[in-house]
């Protein structure tokens, strides 16, 4: 498991999100690629043969860190975004395709 780096390190204020219905603190600065990876459970999705994935290229390309999000500002659906492309944000929901089906919105 990925673990934060403490030594000589600025930090963004810590926000507060959920990841699968659980609340996870994260720094301004950080993508949700980071909270995923740095979570219990860094698996993003399973693929056609039933293998895990997660965050892979980090830039945008791949697709694998592919999330379920819902914006607190906005009572309308979820959108689909690359965890790796987006900053996290205070009071965001974040559900993986991994989280099981009574976790998803």
């Amino acid at each position: 498991m990925s673990k934060r780096l403490t030594d000589q390190v600025t930090r963004g204020l810590p926000v507060s999100l959920s990841l699968n219905g659980r609340t996870i603190t994260a720094y301004q600065g950080e993508t949700l690629a980071t909270v995923i990876m740095m979570s219990d459970d860094p698996v993003c999705r399973w693929d056609r043969q039933g293998l895990p994935r997660a965050p892979f290229c980090n830039m945008g390309v791949c697709f694998d860190c592919l999330v379920s999000l819902k914006y607190p500002d906005e009572s309308e659906g979820d959108h689909m975004v690359r965890a790796c492309m987006t900053p996290v944000r205070e009071g965001l929901q974040v559900t993986t395709l991994n989280a099981p089906r009574e976790t998803r919105s």
